[in-house]
């Protein structure tokens, strides 16, 4: 997927890597504006991670209580990346997306209006049925999803 300043690729093995300008978040390698200064370029494709583990979606496990989020294989369950201007999006297959970057319009759905510098799981409620929205695409425009 290519940003304005940005790219990211989705492995066979469901891991994700960011690379480009990373200023705002876009690449998703920080933790706060303190470290716009470290991910403002990055010119080669690095793994992205979610506390400590690869951002890939949901492995399961033997019981419920095992899932985790954040294993390489055959049960990684991202299915596409997208870039936008300056943010970017994951969706995994259960329908689970992930944003991060500029936020300034509200494209990273920050509630705050803020920049996310890690993956964001976005938490969308159908107002009516109160039921979880399941994601199945994302295009992320250059402000805007």
């Amino acid at each position: 997927a290519a940003g304005r300043f940005h790219s990211l690729a989705l492995s066979s093995t469901g891991e994700v890597f960011s690379w480009g300008a990373g200023s705002l978040g876009r690449l998703g390698l920080g933790n706060s504006i303190a470290d716009d200064l470290k991910t403002a370029d990055q010119p080669t494709p690095m793994q992205i991670l979610v506390a400590g583990n690869p951002l890939l979606g949901w492995q399961k496990r033997e019981s419920k209580a095992q899932e985790k989020r954040g294993f390489v294989g055959e049960h990684a369950q991202l299915q596409l990346v997208a870039c936008g201007g300056m943010h970017s999006a994951a969706v995994e297959k259960d329908g689970s997306c992930w944003l991060w970057g500029h936020g300034e319009y509200g494209q990273n759905a920050s509630a705050e209006l803020e920049d996310i510098w890690k993956p964001s799981l976005l938490s969308a409620v159908d107002p009516i049925s109160r039921m979880k929205i399941k994601v199945m695409s994302v295009a992320l425009g250059m402000e805007h999803c």
